[in-house]
């Protein structure tokens, strides 16, 4: 897939938290009046990334963020279809339950 290579523009100055999600939301909940926000994106979603996704969404959402937002731009996404498919899936648990 052209444009997934390091230096998208897209990727700058952006951050994976691999992980350390958790400890933002901590620290925001112990400020007074904090809340914490998750903003989930998906372009430059490659067919293999989807499969760890799906598995790992329930770990995300059961951080239960005060707030969400997802911004759906399937911009170099190999099989955006199928990407939403898994995305509205675990929405639809996180906002049901």
């Amino acid at each position: 897939m052209k444009g997934l290579g390091e230096g998208q523009e897209s990727g700058k100055g952006k951050v994976l938290l691999s992980g350390k999600g958790e400890s933002f939301i901590k620290a925001a909940r112990a400020q007074p009046g904090r809340k914490n926000f998750f903003l989930a994106e998906n372009h430059n979603l490659q067919s293999s990334m989807i499969e760890p996704m799906d598995r790992n969404y329930p770990a995300v959402l059961a951080l239960k963020p005060d707030m969400a937002a997802y911004y759906y731009y399937p911009r170099n996404v190999q099989e955006p279809d199928r990407a939403m498919a898994v995305i509205a899936k675990h929405i639809k648990k996180f906002t049901q339950g």
